[in-house]
């Protein structure tokens, strides 16, 4: 919350990465131009493709769901058992762009789009913004000491997660909406509140 991060620190990981990629293509037996220009365009097309994919996408949509929610809900649909012709995340369409770049991202709006319409996408948003907010201030001002801490400290990282990948892709869905994820978190969060608990105590003796 109180975290001050130098403006140092971010040149210095920066210029870690370039070394780290330039290395990689290097190893890779490819020549420093080609390194340079593979950097660049993974760049470009990374930094854009978000924009793109999305007005590509309001341009030639989809065919409308069989089922309600079937891209954002599919994991309630799995758990249910219920089988519908919703088009896999994996498999999401390639597209390209400029001289040759290409990507299957479409950014987190597509989806949402998909399943509930351009209005439907600004509710869930405003729905979803309002519960995020919730959520972390009540988490930055929570005492430590409260076991509850590790509940709030979970979905903050998720949620900030969540809205990191906000260009890229939809993480929110991905993680509220799949009740056996957060099942299985549940259960790792208790065994985890049980240890830190013991853990605790120890140190205390």
């Amino acid at each position: 919350y109180k975290l001050r991060l130098s403006k140092k620190l971010y040149i210095y990981i920066f210029l870690f990465l370039v070394v780290f990629f330039i290395y990689g293509g290097l190893r890779k037996g490819n020549n420093a131009s080609e390194v340079i220009d593979e950097i660049v365009g993974s760049i470009v097309s990374y930094s854009c493709a978000g924009i793109y994919g999305l007005d590509y996408y309001l341009e030639h949509p989809w065919p409308p769901n069989s089922y309600f929610a079937a891209y954002t809900g599919r994991n309630i649909y799995s758990l249910l058992g219920i089988e519908h012709n919703y088009i896999p995340d994996a498999n999401l369409p390639f597209y390209f762009f400029g001289d040759g770049g290409g990507s299957n991202i479409y950014t987190s709006l597509v989806l949402p789009i998909q399943d509930y319409g351009i209005g439907g996408l600004f509710i869930t948003r405003v729905i979803l913004a309002i519960i995020s907010t919730w959520i972390l201030n009540v988490y930055l001002r929570k005492d430590t000491s409260k076991r509850s801490i590790y509940i709030y400290n979970l979905l903050a990282i998720f949620i900030v997660n969540g809205y990191i990948n906000t260009p890229i892709a939809d993480r929110f869905y991905t993680f509220f909406l799949n009740p056996m994820l957060l099942i299985r978190y549940v259960v790792y969060l208790l065994g985890f509140v049980w240890l830190m608990t013991r853990v605790r105590i120890y140190l205390k003796k």
